[in-house]
């Protein structure tokens, strides 16, 4: 069957009601060989007739992430070919459904399913028509690819995230130009040689920001360490593209940080560290220590050992990040004040009774 839908393409879209039942028995075989048959089957008909294709694209998404926990890897990255042809065809409307058992995709064990998820999710968010709608959900699911264990994931994952900002350029010609117009920077190297996402990609994350911090600082409370691990890298992936923006979100970000600091995983704390030096390079210093200071002060409230240890790791990890030779203009004219501000000696005598 999928070789007659591979040759006559177009035609069969007569038999497109046909197609679906074909191949949603084999989805739910057990046997390995059907599920990945009937995966190419609906590649190939989606590629043959995309005008009728949506008609059966809902239909067959259930056994196709069903078909995700397959215990066979090779069967996992077809189901995922599979369900970027369906979504392409016109089964976008599922996506709130879709992505639960997609973000557990990176949680796979094979480097290769992960590979094959971020290939479907930068091939959607470059393809599908309303894409700029669905790029809050959309692109943490290609950003965590940049903190893949797997070289080949990362490599993927910014080669894609490339594309995309370059397609973000290309479409937002006159917005950005403005933007240049006001800031010779913008699209200037990172100060210190290190690769800086293009302004295109950093545009688009930007314009999905809250959206897509805000669930991340939830993971990073998750019970599983897996889930927190996840969740501290890609909110390191996308503060690197937010730069200055992550100013907006201090009031969050602080006491999330504040709690993954101390976190018993020894990669998530080390990664909340990186995180806020990441946020001291960009943001103002004048913006953190108004939020900051207090909460070693106290206010009056008695605040445990263990969150005033947060606190002061947060802070020191801010200030290495502020004094890096990355760190613009703006902040470095700021990081000696701040420096000054959190070893003022009535702070210390606040932090330190003892001095």
């Amino acid at each position: 069957v999928v070789d007659i839908v591979k040759h006559y393409g177009k035609s069969m879209s007569l038999y497109i009601d046909d197609l679906q039942v074909i191949f949603q028995r084999p989805l739910v075989d057990q046997f390995p060989e059907s599920k990945k048959l009937a995966c190419a089957g609906v590649v190939e008909a989606q590629r043959g007739a995309p005008e009728r294709f949506g008609m059966i694209a809902p239909g067959l998404l259930p056994p196709l992430v069903l078909t995700l926990g397959h215990q066979h890897s090779k069967v996992r990255v077809a189901a995922l070919g599979a369900l970027g042809a369906t979504v392409s065809g016109g089964a976008t409307k599922a996506f709130d459904d879709l992505l639960p058992p997609l973000a557990k995709v990176h949680f796979d064990g094979n480097p290769s399913v992960r590979l094959a998820l971020v290939r479907v999710v930068g091939q959607w968010c470059l393809t599908l028509t309303d894409r700029y709608s669905f790029n809050a959900k959309l692109l943490p699911l290609l950003l965590a690819g940049f903190g893949d264990e797997s070289p080949d994931v990362q490599r993927e994952s910014r080669a894609l995230m490339a594309r995309v900002g370059a397609q973000w350029t290309q479409e937002n010609e006159e917005e950005l130009k403005t933007r240049l117009d006001f800031d010779a920077n913008a699209d200037a190297p990172a100060l210190d040689g290190t690769e800086r996402p293009c302004l295109g990609a950093r545009e688009v994350v930007r314009a999905n920001l809250t959206q897509m911090v805000t669930p991340c600082l939830r993971d990073m409370g998750d019970w599983t360490v897996q889930a927190r691990a996840i969740a501290s890298r890609l909110l390191f992936t996308i503060l690197l593209h937010a730069e200055e923006r992550a100013t907006q979100h201090l009031a969050a970000l602080l006491p999330a940080l504040y709690r993954a600091s101390q976190d018993g995983e020894v990669e998530v704390a080390a990664q909340a560290v990186a995180v806020a030096e990441l946020v001291g390079r960009f943001v103002e210093p004048a913006g953190w220590l108004k939020l900051l200071l207090p909460q070693l002060a106290g206010g009056g409230i008695t605040l445990s050992a263990g969150h005033r240890t947060g606190v002061l790791v947060v802070l020191g990890a801010l200030l290495r990040g502020c004094c890096s030779p990355a760190a613009p203009p703006a902040v470095l004219a700021g990081a000696g004040a701040g420096a000054d501000a959190a070893l003022e000696p009535d702070q210390l005598h606040t932090v330190y009774p003892g001095l």
